[in-house]
């Protein structure tokens, strides 16, 4: 009696150990498919976001062709409370403030120029300030950094993708060149997605952008 009731023992303990090796499996795989999932879909947000902004493709080439496959997910960080008090400084008569990024359900506008470029004195060219930020101003009065470069990286070209996701296109120096960077904020989980493309331009001029894109804009 005893070696039978063992054995039924054993079976059933065998049987827990194999259903809890199968759900850890299933658990494993589902969330290697979330993850798969989440890239995914990140990478077609990309590419639309890259489709609309052609030009920018276009100042990379000669040195690179740059296509949304090329794009590799860097890193991924949270993004910090940098909130204040502050309401937009930008108005309607400002001439930056259609070169603003309205809120596309009227959350306020995200500002990525005014604090970049400053008019010279006695000179028709704008001056490009060496730190680069992504600024919320929201509807509540309430002044959010998402995004801070310092000299290395340049922002360059913006657009809401959808009401809480916000899509920066720019670069960033390193040692041997500029490599092409997209990076993607997710206002709904604070979440900051940066992505790298796999090639460097060794010519690339990071000024060049935003000098064709602001030429003739009166700052003073």
């Amino acid at each position: 009696m005893i070696n039978r009731r063992l054995f039924v023992f054993l079976v059933l303990g065998l049987a827990l150990f194999s259903c809890s090796g199968d759900q850890e499996s299933n658990e494993s795989a589902a969330s290697l498919s979330d993850g798969e999932i989440n890239n995914s879909v990140l990478k077609a947000q990309i590419q639309n976001g890259l489709a609309a902004y052609p030009a920018w493709l276009a100042q990379w080439r000669p040195s690179i062709a740059v296509s949304p496959e090329g794009f590799e997910l860097m890193r991924t960080d949270s993004i910090q409370d940098l909130t204040m008090p502050e309401r937009n400084p930008i108005l309607e008569d400002d001439p930056l403030y259609p070169y603003q990024f309205a809120h596309p359900e009227g959350n306020g506008r995200i500002d990525l120029y005014s604090s970049k470029v400053e008019a010279r004195k006695n000179s028709k060219e704008a001056f490009f300030n060496p730190d680069s930020k992504v600024v919320w101003y929201r509807e509540d009065g309430m002044k959010e950094t998402l995004l801070f470069m310092g000299p290395s990286g340049m922002l360059e070209e913006g657009r809401w993708i959808s009401s809480g996701e916000f899509l920066v296109l720019g670069s960033l120096q390193e040692e041997n060149g500029y490599r092409p960077m997209v990076w993607l904020i997710n206002l709904d989980e604070d979440r900051l997605y940066q992505y790298a493309y796999n090639q460097l331009s060794t010519d690339y001029d990071p000024t060049n952008y935003l000098a064709e894109k602001l030429r003739g804009l009166d700052l003073k």
